[in-house]
């Protein structure tokens, strides 16, 4: 099974894995308008989703995936406006799946934190450093980017519960789009 994964943000982290093949990809982009330049205005804040759905085009058409696995947004913990965007930015990639008739799944951001770490709750810088930790630790990430890493464990949750590992129990902590 090939499965791309997303931690969708202003600053988002992808990961692509083929466990048959034991190919792995991952990265980072931003999200966000053009700002303005001498030559031209900025452009309207709501064309990051346009800017999203390029991105998100370009990896589903180079990586072909099975599976598209989405983490959920972490609810109000943080102002309005990034909570919004969150939605916002799962509503394009949640369309692009059904657009190439992806199936796609998402994961609760606390069943990840248990799925890696063993716990439900902590705090958000420490539970930045400690996914990164894990993420080099356990699946060999070289980088520093927690969008980054999240999107590896992402994956390999994914695995875990739709791939080439244990099949699904009844109670799978996630929410399956087709």
């Amino acid at each position: 099974m090939k499965i791309l994964s997303l931690d969708l943000a202003a600053a988002t982290g992808w990961c692509f894995l083929n466990r048959e093949s034991g190919e792995r990809h991952s990265g980072e982009f931003k999200v966000r308008a053009k700002p303005a330049t001498k030559n031209r205005l900025a452009e309207p804040t709501y064309y990051r989703l346009d800017h999203l759905r390029e991105k998100l085009l370009t990896l589903m058409v180079d990586h072909q995936p099975d599976l598209v696995a989405i983490e959920e947004a972490e609810g109000f913990k943080r102002g309005q406006a990034a909570v919004e965007a969150s939605h916002q930015y799962r509503g394009v990639a949640l369309l692009m799946c059904a657009m190439r008739n992806l199936r796609a799944v998402t994961v609760n951001p606390n069943d990840l934190l248990f799925f890696a770490l063993g716990k439900k709750t902590c705090k958000r810088d420490e539970k930045k450093r400690e996914m990164i930790l894990h993420a080099q630790q356990k699946y060999g990430y070289e980088g520093k980017s927690d969008d980054e890493a999240e999107a590896i464990i992402i994956a390999y949750w994914a695995d875990t519960y739709y791939g080439a590992g244990p099949k699904v129990p009844q109670d799978a902590p996630s929410n399956d789009y087709l």
